[in-house]
Parts: structure tokens; C-alpha cells; sequence
């Protein structure tokens, strides 16, 4: 009899799945905007040429609470069109 066959081997499992589970972090909501250093990292660039682009006007971005934020479709626009 093979071990995926075997109800208590699946049941043992299933069990271990569930507490490795359990004790992961929930994932977090999916994000609307990124912070320069973290949009400058999901870009693969640093962060003093995301602010250049920022200030010529190549990348739009925002002011929330006296943070620059750059919204996720923005950052997908740079990913696919790339900046001139």
C-alpha cells in the first residue's frame, strides 16, 4: 500500500500543513502604493534614480501624510514602458 493511499498518512499530513499554516503571517492586503525605497526595489533601481525620475516628471507620484508614495499602476507603467 502506498503512503498517499494511507488515510493516516494523509490525515498526519493535512495536520502538519495546517500548524505550518497556522504559523505563518497573515498576507498582508494587496497594496495600492509603494514608498520610494520599496518602489525602488520592486524596480530593480535605487532609490536616488526613482527620485530623479520623480522630479523630472518620467514617474507620477504623491504626498500622503509626508510620505512620496508611487501608486502600483504607475510602477507597472515604468515596468512595461520603461522611462525615457
Amino acid at each position: 500500500m502506498s503512503a498517499a493511499a494511507d488515510p493516516l498518512a494523509e490525515a498526519i499530513a493535512d495536520r502538519v500543513v495546517e500548524r505550518v499554516l497556522a504559523r505563518l503571517p497573515a498576507l498582508p492586503p494587496e497594496r495600492i502604493s509603494y514608498g520610494v525605497d520599496e518602489a525602488a526595489v520592486v524596480l530593480g533601481i535605487g532609490r536616488t534614480l526613482l527620485y530623479d525620475l520623480i522630479r523630472r516628471g518620467v514617474v507620477d507620484s504623491t504626498m500622503i501624510a509626508g510620505r512620496r508614495v508611487i501608486p502600483v499602476e504607475e510602477l507597472r507603467r515604468l515596468a512595461r514602458e520603461g522611462a525615457a
